[in-house]
């Protein structure tokens, strides 16, 4: 199994589910950030969008964290931790906290790394009205967080 991936953050939950399923796996390196992502080999086979990270586990070649992990949790479900919990009420919790991540906090970090750490590493100006928009997110993420935990402080039982 190889899992291509680039810097830090973007792929922290394919290389976290990885890592609870105990599974073996080849670390291969992508530079998106110089834009090893977009040559014509990565996007022609491994990704048409020319994002990390990209899993590939035998013939298989799977791109999105979210997908990867579901993969890796539904493939493997017998090996290391559980995943994803048997029962549905649980799992749709699960779901719902995944999509909190892809609608409401991926878009508000992703920003606030672009315009603070990717662009100044490529050598580009930052957008300071974006930087304080991101920021204003921000806060809003967390105002929502602690009323969501309030709401939903039951822990869940992966069996």
């Amino acid at each position: 199994m190889k899992l291509h991936c680039g810097w830090f953050w973007i792929n922290m939950a394919a290389i976290f589910g990885l890592h609870e399923k105990g599974l073996d796996f080849e670390f291969v390196f992508v530079d998106w950030v110089a834009g090893e992502s977009k040559t014509k080999t990565f996007l022609s086979s491994l990704n048409p969008f020319g994002q990390v990270p990209v899993i590939e586990d035998g013939d298989l070649k799977l791109f999105e964290s979210k997908a990867i992990t579901r993969y890796l949790a539904e493939q493997y479900k017998d090996v290391g931790t559980n995943l994803l919990p048997n029962d549905p009420k649980e799992r749709a919790i699960v779901s719902m906290w995944m999509e909190v991540d892809s609608n409401q906090f991926l878009p508000v970090a992703s920003t606030i790394i672009k315009e603070l750490t990717i662009k100044p590493y490529q050598g580009l100006a930052t957008d300071s009205r974006k930087q304080r928009e991101a920021i204003r997110g921000s806060r809003h993420l967390r105002v929502s967080f602690r009323r969501i935990s309030i709401l939903s402080r039951r822990k869940l039982h992966f069996s």
